[in-house]
């Protein structure tokens, strides 16, 4: 993880961008469905004594307001996946030219005794795990921290019942996907086998 952390330490600000526009994705795509709420208790569920042209102004804007986050969101999203690749594409050739070069240095005989083209399947192999982790962290992993924390900010705002419930759902969620992906894996053993 150490070497990992000195390939990425030059990238940084382009890292951090990422996770900029993937907390900014988050956030506003789970803005949206608050948005619709607003349009359903507000102007479908209790008009109250608003006129015809309030309601269909009320609801307008508010669907304006809606389609204009959906596309931030997008806008965001596609913005991080792009700097993400950016990210993504000049640590792994950095990885692969550094131990490219490592493996150039050493002397021919000691190069002989090696296999080169099991040297260089192990330095892409090593880029492309690196890829995959770099990604997977974007994507996954912060994006999915980003919506909990939002979402138990939100609850919070509305009512604290609502954090034990949302946290009993995850552990729940959590754990029949755990299950799910165990018996995937299991399953695709027997294939193979």
């Amino acid at each position: 993880m150490h070497i990992l952390w000195t390939y990425l330490r030059p990238h940084a600000k382009l890292a951090l961008l990422a996770l900029l526009l993937a907390a900014i994705s988050q956030v506003l795509a789970l803005v949206d469905p608050i948005i619709f709420g607003k349009i359903i208790d507000g102007y479908a569920v209790h008009p109250g004594d608003k006129s015809n042209d309030e309601l269909i102004s009320g609801v307008l804007r508010l669907l304006g307001l809606a389609v204009g986050v959906a596309v931030l969101s997008r806008l965001a999203k596609t913005l991080q996946e792009y700097v993400t690749r950016l990210v993504v594409q000049k640590l792994g050739t950095q990885i692969f030219n550094d131990g490219l070069r490592q493996v150039l240095r050493l002397k021919f005989q000691e190069f002989a005794e090696m296999r080169s083209g099991e040297t260089l399947s192990l330095l892409q192999k090593a880029r492309q795990d690196s890829e995959r982790f770099i990604n997977a962290f974007i994507n996954t992993v912060f994006a999915a921290f980003v919506g909990v924390s939002f979402l138990i900010w939100y609850a919070v705002t509305r009512h604290w019942a609502l954090v034990p419930v949302f946290l009993i759902g995850v552990v729940v969620l959590g754990g029949l996907t755990g299950l799910l992906s165990r018996e995937i894996k299991s399953q695709q053993r027997s294939i193979v086998r």
